[in-house]
C-alpha cells in the first residue's frame, strides 16, 4: 500500500547508466505498462511511495490539477531517484579522495551557481561532481594531510558533473573507472587524474595540499 508523504517532495533522476531512460510504470511493478521515461538529470514530484517485495518504489506526479489542468500519475524505482533534501548520515566517510585545486591564480572562473560570484584564489570553497538545485547546499568537512577544515559547495566538478553514487551515498568515484579504462568522463575529457573534489586555495592550504593529495570528507 502507498504511504503518501506529509508534503509533496522534490527528486532528480540520477544512477542511470549512460543512454539509458527509467520507465514510469502505471502502477508499483516491474511488469506494469510503461507510461513514460525519463533521463538522468530530469526533476520530478515525489507524491507517494510503496513496497514491492524488497523494491522500493516512488509515485510520482505529471501535470498540474489547477484549474482546467491534468494531474498524471506514474510509478518509478526509488533506485533512481535522489530526493531533495536526504543526505547520507554526517559519519559517512568517502575515504582515499584524490582532491585537485581549482580557482587559482591564472585559474580563475565561473561557478556553475548563479548565487556564486567569480571563483578566484581567495575563494574558500569546494567543488563536486553533482548539482544541487536548491539552496543553501550542505556543508562538506574535509580532512587531509595536516589539518581539518569545514567548506561550501561552490562549483561543480572535476571532470563529472553527475556522479550521484559517490557523492550522496558514498561508492567509488565514477572517475576511477572512468581514468582506469581510458575512457571520456562527463566533460568529454579523458581523465588524466582520479580527482573527484577540487578545493580552492585556501582549502588546500587548510588540509594540506599543494597541487593534487589524498584527503576523506564526509556532510555536516
Amino acid at each position: 500500500m502507498a504511504a503518501m508523504p506529509t508534503e509533496p517532495v522534490d527528486g532528480t533522476v540520477a544512477n542511470l547508466a549512460a543512454g539509458d531512460t527509467l520507465n514510469i510504470r502505471a502502477s508499483a511493478s516491474s511488469s506494469a505498462g510503461v507510461i513514460g521515461t525519463a533521463e538522468n538529470g530530469d526533476a520530478l514530484r515525489i507524491v507517494g511511495e510503496a513496497w514491492n517485495g524488497s523494491t522500493r518504489w516512488l509515485r510520482i506526479q505529471f501535470g498540474d490539477p489547477e484549474g482546467s489542468g491534468i494531474a498524471v500519475f506514474g510509478w518509478v524505482s526509488a533506485a533512481y531517484v535522489i530526493v531533495e533534501g536526504v543526505e547520507p548520515p554526517a559519519q559517512t566517510w568517502r575515504e582515499n579522495i584524490t582532491a585537485t585545486e581549482f580557482g587559482g591564480s591564472g585559474d580563475d572562473q565561473d561557478s556553475a551557481y548563479s548565487d556564486i560570484d567569480w571563483i578566484n584564489s581567495s575563494s574558500r570553497g569546494i567543488a563536486l561532481p553533482f548539482k544541487w538545485k536548491t539552496t543553501p547546499r550542505p556543508q562538506v568537512e574535509i580532512v587531509g594531510p595536516h589539518g581539518t577544515v569545514i567548506a561550501e559547495i561552490l562549483d561543480l566538478g572535476p571532470w563529472n558533473y553527475d556522479d550521484p553514487l559517490y557523492v550522496h551515498q558514498g561508492h567509488r568515484p565514477l572517475v576511477e573507472k572512468q581514468y582506469a579504462q581510458r575512457t571520456p568522463a562527463q566533460n568529454g575529457q579523458v581523465p588524466t587524474n582520479t580527482a573527484a573534489i577540487d578545493l580552492t586555495p585556501p582549502i588546500a592550504d587548510a588540509v594540506g595540499i599543494s597541487g593534487k593529495g589524498v584527503i576523506r570528507w564526509r556532510f555536516v
